[in-house]
Order: structure tokens, then C-alpha cells, then sequence
């Protein structure tokens, strides 16, 4: 609802997830949610989501361009969460964060890098060592193939990459059907 309203959250954890009496998932603190209209390009801050919720662009991209993409990562970090039932990126600062980013995702190639327009984010990921791609399916063993596939779908690096929202509520994990909700 909040995205197809054009509202970003920029601030999903799991102290903003809150389950009423009926069971119903509410999100709370919308202090630093904002309206971003798809026509509208205007910078927003990037200081925003806590850290372990934070996607790469956000550290790497000072520039405030950014959708709903930031949402979206966010909530894939809480799903690694609840799988492993402890946060999958606790970083200390912003180059710890990316670090243990790139130590699970691998290091991005040049084609993954496009989106990345500040200079001093492109030398960065420069000055990092290679990181190999580790599989969400040995870091957490007990999660179904459907769980798996719909974590790597969250935590892509790029975020037009990554999957919509609607797409993530229409994928089989949530499907009646599948048999193993892990």
C-alpha cells in the first residue's frame, strides 16, 4: 500500500514491525517516511534507515536519488533475520556494513556498479578485495528453496534488481500451497 501511494518508509527493522491481537503485521514510526512521486527526481537524504537495514546504495550514493528499492532491502535483511534469527549484516560503521555486504553478496562486477554515480563510492568498491558469492542455501540450511530464492530476490546489490514488492507478496513462498515455510 505504502509504495503504490508513492511512500518510501526508509527506516524498516524489525523494533518497526509490530503484530496486532488479530495477527495482523503493522508498520510503525513513519518519521522518516517521505512521498516520492515516480515523475519527481528531487534528492532526499541518504542518512536515513538504520544501519543493518541499509542498502549499499544508501552508503554509496550521497546523492538522495533513490526509490523504493531501499524499502525493499530492508525488508529482505529482516527476512534473513527471522531465518537466522540473528541480523545478517551487524556492521559498525558504514565500511564494516559494506564489508559484510560484499562478504556474503560477493564483490559486484563492473556491469553491477552502473548505478553507482559518486566517485568516491566507485573507489571504494575499487579498494575492496574480492569477496566470492556465498549461498544463502549453506548460510541458512533449515530454509525452504522458495525462502532462498525469494532472500537472493530481496538482496540484490543492484537495486532495480531487486524484486518489487508486489512481486515478492505474489511469489510461491507465500502461496498456500508451498509446503515447507522455513
Amino acid at each position: 500500500f505504502i509504495h503504490r501511494a508513492g511512500v518510501l518508509h526508509r527506516d524498516l527493522k524489525p523494533g518497526n514491525l509490530l503484530v496486532n491481537r488479530d495477527w495482523h503485521l503493522v508498520l510503525a514510526d513513519f518519521g522518516l517516511a517521505r512521498v516520492k512521486e515516480a515523475r519527481e527526481n528531487r534528492p532526499m537524504t541518504h542518512h536515513v534507515v538504520t544501519r543493518w537495514y541499509r542498502p549499499p546504495e544508501l552508503i554509496l550514493n550521497p546523492d538522495g536519488i533513490y526509490g523504493t528499492a531501499v524499502d525493499v532491502w530492508s525488508v529482505g535483511c529482516i527476512f534473513a533475520e527471522l531465518m537466522g534469527r540473528k541480523p545478517l549484516f551487524p556492521g559498525k560503521d558504514q565500511v564494516d556494513q559494506l564489508t559484510l555486504i560484499f562478504q556474503c553478496l560477493g564483490s559486484p562486477d563492473r556491469s553491477q556498479i552502473g548505478h553507482i554515480r559518486n566517485s568516491d563510492g566507485r573507489r571504494f568498491l575499487n579498494s575492496l578485495p574480492w569477496y566470492p558469492q556465498k549461498k544463502f542455501c549453506d548460510i541458512f540450511k533449515k530454509a525452504s528453496d522458495d525462502a532462498i530464492e525469494l532472500l537472493d530476490a530481496f538482496l540484490k546489490f543492484e537495486p532495480d534488481s531487486r524484486i518489487s514488492v508486489q512481486k515478492a507478496l505474489n511469489h510461491s513462498y507465500f502461496s498456500s500451497s508451498s509446503s515447507n515455510k522455513k
